[in-house]
């Protein structure tokens, strides 16, 4: 009999997504998946009563410690990401080839102008 061990290791951001308690479906989840994500919890974090407590308290310790350790990955995570492109300036269509010879230039007046 032949039994399968269907435990791989995890990849390192799926686990430290598990750690901090952000559920994130896809198995090897990418930086632009993730941040989304914790930016809303580190959002949800900022408006805990804690933060506005006396920094001796141990409330607002905790606190600042789970504030501190969400912009930290935060911060690498965005270090992976790829950097973005910038967008390419597209200017004004401009015309190329001879100019067009049906076209008079406004110099000339009616008078120059040969009428059969």
């Amino acid at each position: 009999m032949i039994c399968a061990n269907h435990y791989t290791e995890m990849p390192p951001l799926k686990m430290r997504c598990n750690q901090i308690g952000i559920h994130i479906p896809s198995r090897n989840p990418t930086p632009a998946e993730i941040i989304p994500r914790v930016e809303e919890r580190l959002a949800e974090h900022q408006k805990h009563f804690a933060r506005t407590m006396d920094p001796s308290c141990s409330y607002y310790s905790e606190w600042k410690s789970v504030n501190d350790d969400l912009i930290n990955f935060l911060k690498q995570l965005r270090a992976l990401e790829p950097p973005k492109a910038e967008p390419t300036q597209v200017g004004p269509a401009v015309p190329s080839g001879p100019p067009n010879a049906q076209s008079t230039p406004k110099s000339q007046n009616a008078s120059s102008v040969f009428i059969p």
